[in-house]
């Protein structure tokens, strides 16, 4: 558990913590220059603190699943590593996956091990850092270039593109999901995946009454199948 010494150290504290800052001026500098503009529209002060109320209120159940994630990270990866990673773009599909399958070429079982050399331990964290990125520079240098082509294509065929998009969201959940859902060396997770779709799948159609619920379909299906974990993890 040498590793931990570096992972929960104060110059990890304290990296982390000033990309934290950086985040989190943005969203500052851009409520104030939201609300400068609201008052050039002719809106209250009132009308604001409305506006804020409600969007505080429905920010925090999708914010619960982001919670679950760091405490899922913290036993493998440290207190800090794993804040830092999802107040930018982590997430915790992203980093248990991509952290595993780093483990494994290194010759761990997975990432629960505690008993990596702390250059193992920073070669994952830069395995993540860097695996991360692609997408970010994609955006940067091809997203309006990405965009104006399929703008072109839903132009000439408007049913192609869906149907390409929601192949692409199958085949990638599927690669993804299919590590657990066949996992029967695992009965745990492999139960608690279909279980947690389960209750997915049931959300969404109760919220075909309540629309709002509709938005929340991931947040109570990872609760729910987080507790049923926990209480079926005894029996195995």
């Amino acid at each position: 558990m040498e590793f931990f010494k570096v992972a929960n150290g104060l110059p990890m504290l304290i990296m982390c913590s000033v990309i934290v800052l950086v985040v989190l001026a943005q969203p500052v500098i851009m409520s104030l220059a939201a609300r400068k503009r609201a008052l050039q529209l002719g809106m209250t002060d009132g009308d604001m603190k409305k506006v804020v109320k409600s969007t505080a209120l429905f920010s925090i159940m999708p914010s619960l699943p982001i919670l679950a994630s760091y405490l899922v990270l913290v036993p493998a990866l440290g207190k800090y590593f794993p804040w830092m990673r999802l107040s930018v773009v982590g997430s915790v599909t992203y980093e248990t996956s991509v952290a595993n399958t780093a483990a494994t070429t290194f010759g761990y079982d997975n990432i629960y091990n505690n008993d990596f050399p702390v250059e193992v331990y920073l070669s994952i964290l830069l395995i993540l850092t860097l695996g991360i990125l692609g997408g970010n520079i994609f955006n940067l240098f091809f997203l309006k270039t990405y965009q104006k082509n399929v703008r072109k294509l839903m132009e000439r065929n408007a049913t192609l593109i869906p149907v390409i998009t929601s192949a692409m969201f199958v085949a990638l959940y599927g690669v993804m999901s299919a590590p657990t859902a066949t996992n029967i060396e695992n009965p745990v997770a492999m139960i608690t995946f279909f279980v947690a779709g389960g209750v997915s799948l049931v959300v969404k159609q109760i919220a075909k009454k309540h629309p709002k619920l509709k938005e929340h379909a991931f947040t109570i299906s990872l609760l729910a199948g987080m507790i049923f974990a926990c209480l079926i993890n005894p029996l195995f």
